[in-house]
């Protein structure tokens, strides 16, 4: 449990920057990430409902993870 503890102020720093992070992506590479991961559709099921092609949506959500560990790696190196 002390670990746990211990951990806290850096997941708060890192939870705080993801925030931060998806407010910086395109509208459209929100959508998709929120498609796929907080309403846990299928790449197909969100190509369908964003009427895209499959692949539009999986090289999306590919780049917007992509841009999500950069930008959350570059916030965190500048956080005392």
């Amino acid at each position: 449990m002390a670990d746990a503890a211990w951990d806290a102020p850096r997941d708060d720093a890192r939870l705080a920057a993801l925030r931060e992070c998806l407010e910086s992506l395109a509208e459209r590479a929100r959508a998709v990430l929120a498609h796929v991961y907080d309403q846990g559709l299928s790449f197909a099921a969100t190509a369908e409902r964003l009427d895209m092609g499959l692949s539009a949506v999986k090289v999306a959500a590919h780049r917007a993870r992509a841009a999500l560990m950069e930008c959350v790696r570059r916030r965190l190196e500048r956080a005392p």
